[in-house]
């Protein structure tokens, strides 16, 4: 069915996999709790039944880790979620379990969630209930059971201020790179590194024009050093269907050109 705030993947390079969502922004909207994967070699969608009691929810995360689909939080017509979901895939049942683990992030909606690590998931921003939107970041460890806060720091010139929708990806090293959202009253237009070793940020090149939210990010070239950002909204909410990329060795933002509509 046609939806919108679903999450989406890539598991073992040949399946996109599409994750619950709701039907639109309208107040009669539909929260869905269905997935479905989509095979590129074999041309043929899988809809896998799901246990009992995964609420449906939009705005939610969704990572792999080998074939461990880990959903975190998201929100539904009345509640925000701060529950983390974990099903090992496969296209007949999700038998989803929720991971009892002391000190979550808050529940919420709008965040990134992040593989850091074979074991690591970091998760930055988003937005509460009560609107209030974060700057925070915790690094859920599955081989210690924990959630961890990377150090509390305030909201300046050296990290991210508080933010949610905003795009991310991750490099080869473990490293979390995200650009734009919205925070409170704005729409952000700068890019930053978070170094997972060294638990810090550091800002990189910022375009004056590339106001985003909504929109993605993805690596490519040889060697991976080169950051494509595509689609969103802009500062004034209108839906944009260009981009441009961030060249890794020269810090610089490249305008992409395409022909037609």
């Amino acid at each position: 069915m046609p939806r919108t705030s679903h999450a989406s993947l890539l598991h073992d390079n040949r399946e996109l996999v599409v994750l619950f969502g709701e039907s639109g922004k309208h107040e009669t909207r539909t929260f869905f709790n269905d997935i479905y994967a989509y095979d590129i070699e074999e041309n043929v969608w899988h809809n896998p039944r799901l246990n009992a009691g995964v609420s449906a929810r939009g705005d939610h995360t969704a990572t792999m880790f080998g074939d461990h689909l880990v959903i975190f939080g998201g929100r539904d017509r009345t509640d925000f979620f701060n529950e983390t979901l974990v099903a090992t895939w496969n296209h007949e049942l999700l038998d989803f379990v929720h991971l009892n683990i002391a000190n979550p992030p808050t529940a919420r909606r709008g965040h990134s969630a992040s593989r850091v690590s074979d074991n690591e998931l970091l998760v930055f921003g988003g937005q509460e209930k009560t609107g209030v939107v974060h700057d925070d970041a915790y690094i859920l460890d599955f081989s210690a059971q924990q959630w961890i806060r990377t150090a509390s720091l305030p909201s300046t010139a050296s990290n991210p201020l508080a933010r949610s929708f905003h795009a991310s990806t991750t490099d080869s090293q473990g490293n979390v790179i995200i650009h734009g959202g919205r925070g409170a009253n704005k729409v952000f237009n700068d890019l930053w590194v978070f170094d997972k070793r060294m638990k810090s940020w550091t800002k990189l090149n910022t375009d004056p024009h590339l106001h985003r939210l909504g929109h993605s990010l993805s690596l490519f070239g040889d060697d991976l050093s080169c950051v494509l950002l595509w689609g969103g909204t802009n500062e004034n909410y209108s839906y944009s269907n260009n981009g441009c990329y961030f060249d890794g060795r020269s810090h610089s933002w490249i305008p992409i050109y395409q022909a037609g509509d």
